[in-house]
């Protein structure tokens, strides 16, 4: 996973000299999410962010609206229970009460609608932030493999012919548009003499 960047620039929060971490980001949001505006401003921030964010914390904030899904459904569940106990009476005080359980119940409504909302944009965030974390891997073993050939002096043509590939493909290769399949790979370590370890940066676990 990719460790947060806590250098952003967030002008929506307010201040707009103020470098906000992620994590802070998230809790902004929180706050302020039902306000209006907020939704694609959030939107706009993880997709900006995308490949510099750390899956947990999405997965985190995806679970947390999603519990608040079910608490607003169930509070306008039970609007609309006690709205249908007191309608057929006619005293004012249960007048008032009906008004003031009306208005929340479309309060809750509304809340739960925006919650629902907020769930998509991060199982959205979720999918697009893996999306360009896989990119930016490929071009960084792909940055890795071109640095590998400089070093050894060798033409892309030359590379090509060794896999027994066109020149376009190593081009492919170096720029992470694709992957060589596992025996180019293999050929390709051999070649270079590097490390799988090191060129996919795996972390051993210690022993």
């Amino acid at each position: 996973m990719v460790e947060n960047q806590k250098d952003i620039t967030f002008p929506a929060m307010g201040d707009t000299n103020s470098k906000k971490s992620d994590s802070e980001t998230f809790e902004w949001f929180r706050s302020n999410c039902y306000n209006i505006g907020v939704l694609p401003t959030m939107a706009y921030f993880l997709h900006q962010r995308a490949g510099k964010l750390n899956d947990d914390d999405l997965i985190r904030e995806k679970e947390y609206f999603s519990k608040q899904v079910i608490d607003f459904e169930n509070r306008r569940d039970n609007a609309k229970k006690n709205f249908q106990e007191l309608k057929g009476n006619t005293d004012p005080e249960s007048q008032k009460k009906l008004v003031s359980i009306a208005e929340s119940l479309n309060d809750y409504s509304e809340y739960a609608s925006k919650a629902s909302e907020i769930v998509d944009i991060f199982t959205n965030a979720i999918e697009e932030n893996a999306q360009a974390i896989e990119k930016l891997r490929k071009i960084k073993v792909g940055a890795k493999f071109k640095a590998a050939r400089l070093k050894n002096n060798l033409s892309q043509e030359k590379v090509g012919n060794y896999l027994g590939v066109a020149k376009m493909r190593v081009s492919d290769y170096e720029a992470g548009k694709t992957e060589p399949p596992i025996k180019n790979l293999l050929k390709l370590v051999k070649l270079f003499d590097l490390s799988l370890d090191e060129l996919y940066e795996i972390q051993k676990k210690p022993k």
